[in-house]
């Protein structure tokens, strides 16, 4: 019996034993390589918000970054302010800046280029001769200071003005363009001046045709009288030289000179006076006036 026990006594410590060695071994080293990564979800991609629509700038405002700087501002205003001053002040007139510019500024529109040959006959200008001893004895009128000379042509349907400063033919503006009714082929010789220093006026003193007879033209103006247009234009007073000279003194622009219509109405003679002392030799050599 005794020895029955010892056996399995012996029997169970050699199991124990071995389990105790078994527990002891090492476990398999397992790869790095071989144990499979947990697995990583790519974060959501997060919707941005649709980008606010800026709101345009108050009127008057500009943005910061356009905004100009104080000191340019200031010096802008102060810019505004002079120029409306200036306009605030009477303009200077314009026929003293560019007589010619001012002179198409009223009675000129377009361009005319398709000069027909018989507008283009009509088409010379004004000279002026200064006024010999012996020539006969015509009617006259006055230039006024600084004015310009025109010729109106009416053609079918329109009237071309055609400017002897330069030469050149325009379509005259609504404000200088002969009636209906007025004959085609007309010419009148005009002279724009300036009333009281700002008052556009066309003064017509010449038919431009060929005719001698200084009378003759001037009633067939005065026929034509009623086919200006107004306000514009305005028949100029022509008579004897002598009448004249208390004439011009009451008319509303100044007198550059007295000028004779003769034969040839595109040659005017300008009259002349010299005034020299009584019983000098030669004084009555010098005929008609000089108007300044």
């Amino acid at each position: 019996m005794c020895e029955g026990r010892v056996n399995l006594q012996s029997m169970q410590a050699s199991e124990a034993s071995e389990a105790i060695k078994a527990s002891e071994v090492p476990a398999p080293a397992i790869k790095a390589s071989e144990v499979p990564a947990p697995a990583i979800k790519a974060p959501a991609k997060r919707k941005r918000p649709p980008a606010k629509k800026k709101a345009p700038p108050a009127e008057g405002c500009e943005p910061a970054a356009k905004r100009p700087a104080l000191a340019e501002t200031v010096s802008n205003q102060k810019a505004l302010a002079q120029l409306t001053e200036k306009c605030k002040a009477p303009c200077e007139p314009t026929h003293k800046r560019d007589g010619v510019s001012a002179a198409l500024s009223s009675v000129a529109a377009d361009a005319y280029l398709q000069v027909e040959p018989e507008v283009g006959r009509l088409m010379r200008g004004v000279e002026i001769r200064p006024r010999v001893k012996g020539s006969p004895e015509h009617y006259a009128t006055w230039r006024p200071r600084g004015s310009v000379f025109f010729t109106l042509i009416k053609v079918r349907g329109n009237t071309v003005a055609f400017c002897h400063a330069n030469g050149l033919p325009y379509y005259a503006a609504p404000a200088a363009r002969l009636a209906e009714g007025c004959p085609v082929g007309t010419a009148l010789l005009c002279q724009y001046c300036l009333d009281h220093g700002h008052t556009p006026r066309l003064l017509v003193f010449d038919v431009l045709e060929e005719c001698a007879d200084v009378k003759a033209r001037g009633q067939h103006l005065r026929d034509l009288a009623k086919y200006l247009p107004q306000p514009l234009c305005a028949v100029q007073w022509a008579g004897q030289v002598d009448a004249l000279e208390g004439f011009t003194a009451r008319l509303p622009h100044p007198v550059e000179c007295v000028v004779g219509l003769g034969e040839d109405p595109l040659l005017l003679q300008r009259y002349m006076r010299i005034a020299l002392p009584q019983g000098m030799p030669g004084a009555a050599a010098f005929e008609g006036f000089l108007v300044h």
